[in-house]
């Protein structure tokens, strides 16, 4: 491995930011955990993670995916594949995010 390569780590995104409505408990409860996921692992990467000196971490939490049909539907679970990557505004916010985070180390 090259010793003086830098390395960056991104942490998830909320892939159910956008389910509607937000007013069932299913839908709910999906992205409660999902933020759980979320800021537990941006906590192991920043703080407890024995090589976190080692690497760059990148917050891309704000990524937006592509539009989704609302839970309740069949089309939902036939488009969630699609769904839980990020749309090209959401490339173009992770790329933004890794932009920033090369500038800051120079």
């Amino acid at each position: 491995m090259n010793p003086n390569c830098e390395i960056y780590v991104n942490g998830l995104y909320n892939i159910f930011e956008d389910l509607e409505p937000k007013s069932m408990a299913a839908e709910q409860y999906m992205e409660d955990q999902m933020l759980l996921n979320i800021s537990e692992l941006k906590k192991f990467y920043t703080k407890t993670c024995a090589v976190r000196n080692e690497f760059t971490y990148v917050d891309v939490v704000g990524t937006k995916t592509w539009d989704t049909y609302p839970m309740y539907t069949p089309f939902y679970y036939m488009a969630f594949a699609m769904q839980i990557h990020p749309s090209p505004e959401g490339h173009e916010y992770m790329a933004r995010q890794y932009r920033k985070a090369i500038n800051k180390n120079g």
